[in-house]
């Protein structure tokens, strides 16, 4: 541990008072921590025997690099004090990435360690099942299970604080019989956690094929308050409109490519309950009608994060305009955060591009978002660039004064197509340097080759912003006077990336350091603390 560690923990034992000698500092500057904390465990501060205090000391430490050299100091401190031993432990004992440490325990020994998981990870068979009436885990808060794990005994996953739960239910061996029977062993875990835990369910994430009665099982989890289904087509249109009226559901993410709109319309029964009335994260990935049904089902002003992927889309970016004009009435207030998705496979050469029908996001396909006056962070990724103009950024930035980051899309490559090449020039910097004065980040397809009449002096230049990406330039001799312009607009950017022939390459700053990438700081702490 380094020298300035242990002078501060040995200060903070004895008060600040140097009453050991010459000798003993001398071991003090070459001993670890846990070494340190036992020399002076017999003449300490009696602060250090408070738990609160304790445990916000070694909360401090919880950045070391190495999570071995963590865990190690962990089991010297629980050694070396009985007044240690146990917050020490909690720390070691919280997270259990694997059965190994318990297996081979005596009973006696065994429930005073797993009594302290709180978080465990189950991948595979240890070989090791625990009474079927005894919860093994007593105070687990979150259980991972992955490939063969989803096997595991249910009362390693069962506790009254067990409110999280993570699935992979993925595995290599396609055997129909084998991914059935671990969906329905995951369905009765499901189960119990609910009748188990205290407050329910809260937190659940699926990944792979589910069967029909997990489908059921989680149409009435109305606990949860964040929920993810990355299951395929093994989604029913049913469940979709159960989720939709979950009470207290804040986080939904779900992958729903099959499930067409008219079919979940039709599957919508009545209800009077309010639909998705807490909901403050969506992200679906779906047909663009389907999307639009979900977002139709919005509270009003409640949504604040969206990120919107479409399936299969549509060559013809119009079908985002209505999706767009609901948004902008349902999350007008509230939205902050948005990412539309737009990403079509091409199967012709790039130069052929005008030839597929293809057509460019402009700015009146988003025009109604300019109601969205809360916005900090909006991103376009598209196959194609952008077709915006200076005009049209002077605009859309007057909308959203807020903003702090911008990704304007698919960023032009090495296409000969006339469709693929950027239509925003320099003068579009200086509106966003007039508009936005909190934009940080900006991702921006721009033309430096356009000559710009304005002069970048007379721009009130903006400080917030530290990185700019502009996609590929085709002279690069025009760089360095673009760099002198962007240092004129934002003098406290910090990096500035293009992509040349020779690929993407940061661009030099005159006056700049390369950031300092070495480890620890004058007190040898990685945090500087």
């Amino acid at each position: 541990m380094a020298t300035n560690q242990n002078t501060a923990f040995q200060k903070m034992l004895i008060g600040g008072k140097d009453c050991y000698g010459p000798l003993t500092n001398l071991l003090l500057s070459l001993a670890s921590l846990p070494t340190v904390l036992w020399l002076f465990s017999f003449h300490m501060h009696p602060a250090l025997l408070i738990d609160e205090i304790l445990e916000n000391i070694l909360n401090h430490v919880l950045d070391w690099d190495s999570e071995k050299e963590y865990r190690w100091t962990l089991a010297q401190l629980a050694r070396c004090c009985k007044s240690w031993k146990d917050p020490a432990l909690d720390r070691i004992w919280k997270r259990l990435a694997d059965m190994k440490p318990i297996v081979g325990l005596e009973s006696q020994e065994l429930s005073s360690y797993t009594s302290r998981v709180k978080q465990i990870t189950l991948r595979g068979d240890t070989g090791y099942s625990p009474s079927e009436h005894v919860l093994a885990f007593p105070r687990l808060q979150y259980a991972l299970l992955e490939g063969a794990g989803c096997n595991a005994p249910i009362n390693w996953a069962l506790s009254h604080s067990l409110h999280r739960l993570k699935v992979d239910m993925r595995c290599t061996n396609s055997k129909v019989d084998v991914q059935y029977e671990r969906c329905e062993h995951v369905t009765k875990i499901v189960q119990h956690i609910q009748n188990a835990s205290n407050e329910g369910l809260q937190k659940l994430h699926l990944r792979g094929c589910i069967t029909s009665s997990l489908n059921r099982v989680i149409g009435v989890l109305t606990s949860l308050r964040s929920l993810t289904l990355l299951t395929g087509s093994t989604l029913t249109p049913r469940l979709l409109t159960e989720i939709t009226t979950f009470p207290f559901l804040q986080e939904l993410r779900l992958h729903a490519a099959h499930i067409d709109a008219d079919w979940f319309r039709t599957t919508k029964t009545p209800s009077e309950s309010p639909t998705f009335p807490s909901l403050r994260r969506l992200h679906i990935r779906g047909q663009q009608s389907l999307i639009h049904a979900i977002v139709e089902l919005l509270q009003l002003d409640t949504l604040e994060h969206l990120y919107l992927e479409a399936d299969r889309p549509a060559l013809d970016i119009t079908a985002w305009t209505p999706i767009m004009d609901t948004l902008a009435v349902k999350a007008s207030r509230s939205l902050r955060q948005l990412t539309i998705e737009h990403c079509t496979e091409l199967d012709t050469p790039t130069n052929n591009i005008h030839l597929m029908g293809l057509s460019s996001f402009t700015l009146q396909h988003i025009k109604s978002l300019s109601n969205c006056a809360a916005m900090r962070k909006f991103t376009l990724d598209t196959t194609l660039p952008i077709k915006f103009t200076d005009r049209d950024i002077e605009d859309m930035s007057s909308w959203w004064p807020f903003l702090e980051c911008l990704d304007l899309g698919a960023l032009p490559g090495p296409h000969e197509d006339p469709a693929c090449s950027p239509t925003l020039t320099v003068k579009a910097l200086s509106h966003l340097a007039g508009h936005c004065p909190e934009l940080k980040d900006l991702i921006i397809p721009l033309d430096l080759s356009a000559s710009s009449e304005d002069d970048p002096s007379e721009v009130v230049p903006q400080q917030k912003l530290k990185t700019l990406r502009i996609g590929r330039v085709a002279d690069s001799k025009s760089i360095s006077s673009f760099v002198q312009t962007v240092l004129m607009m934002f003098p406290s950017v910090e990096a500035i990336e293009c992509e040349t022939s020779d690929g993407e390459v940061p661009v030099a700053l005159p006056g700049r350091q390369e950031p300092d990438t070495g480890a620890g700081t004058e007190d040898e702490l990685a945090n500087g603390q």
